[in-house]
């Protein structure tokens, strides 16, 4: 079994810290020391694992995608990211997030509750999490436990080689849960149903070296490691996250809205429950910026980095939903 883990946030985007409740742990520095620990016990049980720790990036945009696109270019079966919880100093215990790994997910945490020992949290889906859109293999987000949390300290401090060979324990060996067949589908218990008219949707890429643009909200260069995409029109108040779907591999990513796109500037197709005005590829635009021009079809535009998240090149089909109830349409 070959497994990719790394540490999250970085030396320069730092992560919670208890402090000042004793015994003031520190995010990172324990993440890391978590990692390489795990990582030695999983060899001992004969995995191959390799690990990571950001010591480069200055943003959180960049951090996030750093720590993704190293899982990614690693030939693995499992990605594992280990968090620490922060609160309020009250809340405590421990809880393993997932998309598609429930069951690894639910066991890894009472594993960890046990040797802790820390309230079992247990299993959370979220969909709303970079390390677990973005990545391409089965994936699970550990929080050990709460670093703000004086009991949760403690009993870190003293049974953290049981903590730590317990996560090893849980994972190796472990058979892989195959994801869910096809997320779209009705009753599939992972996900919310997509709107009909924004399922099946053809998506172009914009933005990055290939293709540089700006962003019509704020004029930001569109680089080519940011999770953004665009959709034709231009939202008046806040903008809500976009989950993104390849139909093709069921690969999922979480976008910011950074522009303005394609085709149109006044197509809120998602808001009328109408196709994209831009359907069908070969058509002719008519009015708007691209008047006259040949459509290619799309929908919906993505950034280079979301692209290759979900492994879509160039052009592709996807589902895609807002997170929340979008504002700002008139």
């Amino acid at each position: 079994m070959k497994i990719a883990i790394s540490s999250g946030h970085g030396k320069y985007i730092r992560g919670a810290s208890g402090a000042p409740v004793p015994p003031q742990l520190d995010e990172v520095n324990e993440a890391r020391k978590v990692v390489e620990t795990v990582a030695s016990n999983m060899r001992d049980n004969g995995a191959s694992v390799v690990t990571f720790h950001d010591n480069t990036s200055h943003t959180q945009s960049e951090n996030l995608n750093r720590i993704v696109n190293w899982h990614n270019s690693q030939p693995r079966d499992l990605d594992v990211s280990v968090h620490f919880n922060a609160y309020d100093h009250s809340a405590h215990g421990t809880e393993v997030l997932y998309v598609t790994q429930e069951a690894l997910a639910a066991k890894v945490s009472s594993a960890i509750a046990l040797a802790g020992p820390f309230t079992n949290r247990g299993a959370k889906y979220r969909s709303d999490l970079a390390f677990l859109n973005g990545t391409h293999e089965p994936a699970i987000l550990i929080e050990v436990c709460f670093c703000d949390n004086t009991g949760d300290s403690n009993n870190y401090h003293q049974n953290y080689d049981a903590i730590c060979e317990a996560i090893a324990d849980a994972i190796v060996p472990v058979e892989i849960e195959a994801p869910p067949p096809d997320i779209s589908e009705p009753g599939d218990p992972a996900i919310a149903l997509f709107p009909e008219n924004q399922r099946g949707i053809k998506c172009s890429v914009f933005g990055g070296s290939a293709d540089p643009n700006y962003s019509a909200y704020d004029e930001h260069y569109i680089d080519d490691t940011e999770l953004g995409c665009a959709l034709p029109f231009k939202f008046k108040g806040p903008r809500p996250e976009v989950l993104v779907v390849n139909t093709a591999n069921r690969r999922r990513v979480t976008c910011q809205i950074v522009d303005v796109g394609p085709w149109f500037t006044d197509d809120p197709y998602w808001q009328t429950g109408t196709r994209p005005r831009a359907e069908p590829s070969g058509s002719t635009i008519q009015g708007g910026p691209n008047d006259g021009r040949t459509s290619n079809g799309a929908g919906l535009d993505l950034t280079p980095g979301a692209a290759t998240a979900i492994g879509l090149d160039g052009m592709g089909m996807v589902n895609w939903r807002f997170t929340e109830e979008p504002e700002g349409m008139v």
